[in-house]
């Protein structure tokens, strides 16, 4: 069995400049593995990002 631990890439949350900084970190601190919302529009009007993957 394989386990892949990983960061997922909230597209509501942040925006795509975050996002690409925050993985980047993560590979850098021994992460294989980045997982990735995508979105049309956020799920609430409190979420301003809606990124496409």
């Amino acid at each position: 069995m394989v386990i892949e631990i990983g960061y997922h890439a909230s597209h509501e949350q942040f925006a795509p400049s975050v996002l690409l900084e925050l993985v980047q970190a993560t590979e850098e601190a021994g992460f294989n593995a980045a997982f990735s919302s995508d979105h049309f529009h956020p799920w609430s009007e409190h979420q301003g990002e809606s990124g496409f993957a």
